[in-house]
């Protein structure tokens, strides 16, 4: 009965501090506070609240000359110290299970090869949904993982298949897509832009491949107007989503420079021709940037 009454009140006090948030800026007794970090320790410990949950608790609720919990991509070291032994067999044996199909995946038949790559792949997508407002930056890494095996799988096969030209275009341009629609779901703005890098890339390598000889005039025509539609695209997004906006303005800047660096890199035009115009044109975007530095600011912050 004494210990029942002992956790009524500890919990009235927790109940009392969370009901009223402005009161945690007022200076606390150092007994409630004791109070109030073990019992959080203890809902970690009986799972009765999340991971996260307990590390946002204890965080407002310990004295900030304790030490904080050391994480590591989100992960608290009490939650590993308190860890279930089945999650550690489990963790183990999906890295074996990887590892297993990694080193013999070679050897496996084409169509299994396929289904091997499109289940990690899909597991890997997932398991980064499922860890987005958990622990971002794992989620980032799946993320991350899956897109460049979802590039790399794919031209290993297209390359066993021999299959070269429009279709390795095509996939290429597929998966930039997938990069775009997962920046843009998760809301990491680093896939997003990655996608709109390789798309200018494709565009490059079918330029090349389609037009032989061009003068700057045409070079000029083949480029900036695709910068103009990706900046009036993050001007109309910008009411909706400024990290969308944000990255279709850095997207729409990179393409303001695409004629010159194309032909610098791939074309025999006047490389002083081509310098001079690369300076105009940045000196006419630093001064589109602070001429206008109240209006886009606001499409990005």
């Amino acid at each position: 009965m004494k210990k029942l009454k002992e956790k009524a009140a500890n919990t009235d006090i927790i109940n009392d501090y969370i009901r009223e948030p402005a009161e945690v800026e007022q200076p606390m007794d150092q007994e409630k506070r004791k109070i109030i970090v073990a019992e959080i320790e203890q809902w970690r410990r009986s799972k009765l609240l999340p991971e996260h949950y307990c590390d946002f608790l204890l965080n407002l609720y310990m004295d900030e000359r304790q030490e904080k919990p050391k994480t590591l991509l989100g992960v608290s070291s009490s939650s590993v110290s308190n860890s279930n032994p089945k999650a550690w067999i489990a963790i183990f044996g999906i890295i074996g299970i990887i590892s297993f199909l990694a080193l013999h995946f070679t050897s496996f038949a084409f169509w299994m090869q396929i289904g091997v790559a499109a289940g990690l792949i899909s597991i890997l997508f997932m398991l980064g949904a499922a860890q987005r407002s958990k622990r971002p930056v794992l989620s980032c890494m799946c993320f991350g993982v899956g897109s460049v095996l979802l590039l790399l799988s794919g031209l290993y096969l297209l390359n066993e298949r021999e299959m070269t030209g429009t279709p390795l275009i095509f996939f290429v341009a597929l998966s930039s897509m997938v990069w775009i629609t997962t920046g843009i779901a998760a809301r990491f703005p680093v896939f997003h832009l990655a996608g709109w890098l390789v798309l200018f890339l494709i565009y490059a390598v079918v330029l090349r491949h389609n037009i032989g000889d061009i003068d700057w005039i045409g070079l000029e025509l083949s480029w900036v107007p695709i910068s103009l539609v990706l900046m009036w695209l993050g001007w109309l997004f910008h009411h909706r989503s400024k990290q969308i906006a944000a990255v279709l303005l850095a997207a729409g800047v990179i393409g303001w420079f695409g004629a010159e660096i194309y032909g610098l890199a791939l074309t025999e035009l006047n490389p002083g021709l081509l310098q001079l115009l690369l300076g105009g044109k940045l000196a006419v975007c630093c001064g589109f940037l602070f001429g206008l530095r109240k209006k886009w600011i606001e499409w990005v912050m």
